[in-house]
């Protein structure tokens, strides 16, 4: 019995996907200016503030068009109110994520909003953090679908519009006007005021565009074959979020650092006597913010690499390192906001609970070089350092650009053997880092061999060296990448089961290197046998298109070594794979990752392909767990197939037994064997076609 429990209740909050992502972004923002104003008055030092209301940045000429940012606290100390203000904030930008939909979501950021204001979060953010609480207020309220009116209507369509204006308008405010008075000298007070009537009036907009979106085009949650419809859209609320914060952000960082390194560049071409940087430094800082943007932006892609995310978090981590070295408060204050940007999308990911872990078949040569390349930092990362602290007042988005890029350069030389590793060790996505880090060796590597003099050069035969470095392993990576894009030739080990006579292998049978017909796993995890003979069928169909193929429990198998392609599925329950097949697949990624691979899960129950709605009842099923196995694994393709139940089959757990007395358990569960079978035949089909055409991992 394969069969999806239908949940208890579903959370009426995953049914406002428009207010929930208003909210999501307005709390972000308010947390993200909160914490900028924390960080000033961290600066400032364990003093006493001048009165109850203060400057988070006294005498810092970036942002005198906001005033210096001013702020209230109840606290009589600004390194204290600065924490506060800090802690505070992140827990906002939690709370909005994650628990605004709660009963009293709402109240609780209403609740945070104002005690960012009395730790000194200024007067802005709490401002708006409260007007997300307001809306979150809305958001577990009953839902109904309201008439067709004109007026609404129109306003519906409108989102989500009014909600990218009014980010873009509160970007401009921070960091938009610091930066254009810190790198140009304007000032602007009408574009200040501007900025600001045009933030609160499209924040105002989007509330209500949002509320509008969300109460005539969604329908109320109806369950779906075990999920419910409020479970599918809590799914691709989380998704669309995921994709919005790293689409925001690694463009902001993108237009950010290379818009300033444009900038300071054109300043040294026009007068090198004049500008306060040299071109080999801005360069490395257009490193970071490229390691850095373009991490982010890679986790649009459907794969959402987690070598992307890595990568950034290494580059921030070089940068805030090189700036607390260095005693520069541009690198550190930047790669602290940078670092917290980077948690958010960390805890979006659907794989973060593998974040942290690399990649389990290291190349000895990528590894070698990589290793190679930290001389540079060893060498020259200490001397930079020494010129950034010898340099003047360091500031954060000032004037300070000619110690601050040293210790970025220096963070630049730090990021490349990070990042390099992290290619060698082949975390999946492992050559986005692979490129990234030839790109980041080369580029200042060629300022230096045409600008041997600046004060911050690491030398001509060092600048040779990171150019040649760049191209080898770069090279290296790719001779690697497709080497293992080749046939694998089949281990003569094997101690799995007899399956029968083989079939002999024709002309147009999916073989190995040694022209014996490639072996495929098919490896299930069930409770009650119904997910075994979905495996079964997979194996025998494969079988008659002239593979080896084996169909075995994951509880049995011992090593991947005899086979060529795996197979992987598993029942679900409660929306969820079972744990022995996904524990299976994570031990076994290093192995999996050499080898085509397929998901399958089985469970839905009933005979119609398309619920009330008009949602695909097998899409709409689709197991948590394949977000995460798809960026860990690469699978060549997924599918859900209908379960079975025999409600007179033993139940298996405390759980079932509790479910099989509910009254509605019944009509939620049809019983009977719904497995398709011609559709089980023709996937396996699919899979023999693709081996056939295609044999090595992708």
């Amino acid at each position: 019995m394969n069969r999806q429990v239908l949940p208890s209740g579903g959370s009426t909050a995953a049914s406002s996907p428009a207010t929930r992502t208003t909210v999501a972004m307005f709390g972000v923002l308010a947390a993200f200016t909160g914490v900028e104003h924390g960080l000033g008055a961290i600066a400032q030092g364990p003093v006493t503030p001048p009165s109850t209301v203060f400057e988070s940045w006294p005498q810092v000429a970036a942002f005198d068009p906001l005033n210096g940012e001013p702020a209230m606290t109840l606290v009589p100390n600004m390194l204290a109110t600065g924490v506060l203000a800090v802690l505070v904030a992140t827990v906002l930008a939690v709370w909005s994520l994650y628990y605004a939909g709660r009963r009293h979501g709402g109240t609780v950021l209403l609740a945070l909003s104002v005690l960012l204001l009395l730790v000194g979060g200024g007067f802005g953010p709490p401002l708006l953090g409260a007007l997300a609480g307001a809306l979150a207020t809305r958001i577990p309220t009953p839902r109904r679908r309201e008439p067709r009116r004109p007026v609404t209507g129109l306003v519906a369509t409108a989102w989500p519009w009014p909600l990218v204006v009014a980010v873009a308008c509160f970007l401009g405010l921070f960091p938009g006007t610091t930066l254009l008075r810190a790198l140009i000298g304007f000032e602007g007070p009408l574009l200040v005021a501007a900025l600001t009537i045009g933030a609160f009036l499209s924040t105002a907009l989007a509330m209500w565009t949002a509320r509008a979106h969300d109460l005539t085009t969604a329908p109320a949650p109806t369950p779906v074959a075990g999920r419910t419809r409020t479970e599918s859209a809590r799914s691709n609320d989380h998704r669309r979020l995921f994709r919005l914060w790293a689409a925001t952000w690694g463009t902001a960082v993108m237009a950010l650092f290379g818009s300033v390194t444009v900038l300071t560049l054109t300043l040294w071409l026009r007068d090198p006597a004049y500008a306060e940087t040299t071109p080999d430094a801005d360069l490395g800082f257009f490193v970071l913010g490229g390691a850095i943007g373009v991490g982010l932006l890679s986790q649009l892609r459907r794969e959402a690499p987690l070598a992307g995310l890595q990568q950034a978090l290494l580059a921030a981590v070089a940068l805030t390192a090189a700036g607390l070295l260095g005693q520069r408060s541009e690198p550190l204050v930047g790669g602290l906001i940078i670092l917290g940007i980077l948690a958010v999308q960390a805890a979006l990911h659907p794989a973060r609970r593998s974040l942290l872990r690399i990649g389990q078949s290291p190349s000895p040569a990528l590894v070698g070089l990589a290793l190679v390349a930290a001389l540079p930092a060893l060498g020259h990362g200490p001397r930079l350092l020494v010129v950034a602290r010898d340099s003047g007042p360091s500031c954060f988005l000032g004037q300070c650009a000619v110690g601050d890029r040293p210790a970025e350069l220096a963070a630049a030389l730090l990021a490349v053997p990070l990042i390099g590793l992290l290619a060698a060790f082949r975390t999946p996505g492992w050559r986005l880092p692979l490129w990234t880090a030839g790109a980041a060796a080369f580029t200042p590597g060629a300022a230096a061999l045409f600008l041997p003099e600046t004060t911050t050069a690491i030398g001509q035969v060092t600048g040779l060296a990171a150019v040649v470095w760049a191209v080898v392993f770069v090279a290296f990576g790719e001779r690697e990448h497709r080497h293992g894009q080749q046939p694998r030739t089949t281990s003569p080990r094997y101690d799995g089961p007899d399956t029968g006579p083989s079939t002999p292998a024709d002309s147009g049978t999916p073989t190995t290197q040694e022209g014996t017909p490639m072996r495929v796993l098919v490896t299930y995890a069930t409770r009650h046998g119904s997910t075994a003979g979905i495996a079964q069928k997979i194996a025998d169909t494969l079988r008659t298109a002239g593979l080896h193929a084996d169909a075995i429990p994951v509880k049995e198998v011992r090593t991947l070594d005899p086979y060529d392609a795996v197979v992987i599925g598993a029942a679900a329950y409660m929306f969820h794979w079972l744990k022995d097949a996904t524990t299976f697949a994570k031990r076994h990624r290093s192995e999996l990752l050499q080898r085509p691979v397929w998901l399958f899960s089985s469970g839905p129950l009933g005979s119609d392909l398309v619920d009330d709605d008009g949602n695909d009842v097998l899409q709409v099923t689709r197991p948590r767990e394949f977000d995460e196995l798809t960026c860990l694994l690469h699978p060549r393709g997924e599918q859900v197939f209908f379960g079975a139940w025999d409600p007179q089959a033993p139940p298996a757990g405390f759980g079932e037994r509790m479910l099989r007395r509910m009254p509605a358990s019944k009509d939620a569960m049809p019983a009977g064997d719904f497995r398709d079978w011609p559709a089980i035949e023709t996937w396996a089909r699919e899979i023999a076609a693709d081996l056939h055409t295609a044999p090595a991992p992708s």
